[in-house]
């Protein structure tokens, strides 16, 4: 990520349930996507971590991202809302 206000967004959400409901490894945030080797706990769903760190991690971004931050020619979704890291298993 470029702006490192948003990579610690990431990196604040990776963490937050690690040692909890699973075990962080190791990740790297990249522009446009995460890579995270971790371990689930007992009873722990692979789709709902997932989607925590989704879900959270989108709505922090777009909180702390105004519309005017937003560079010229920056990549945009069709309702014109700032391009979203994409988190998934790798």
């Amino acid at each position: 990520m470029r702006d490192p206000r948003l990579a610690q967004i990431v990196a604040d959400r990776l963490h937050h349930f690690d040692g909890q409901r699973y075990d962080l490894w190791s990740y790297v945030i990249m522009p446009n996507h995460v890579h995270v080797l971790f371990t689930l706990r007992d009873g722990e769903s692979l789709p709902d971590t997932l989607q925590g760190w989704k879900g959270v991690s989108s709505r922090l971004i777009h909180k702390s991202v105004s519309v005017t931050s937003i560079p010229s020619g920056s990549p945009t979704t069709s309702t014109g809302s700032s391009a979203v890291p994409n988190i998934s298993a790798s």
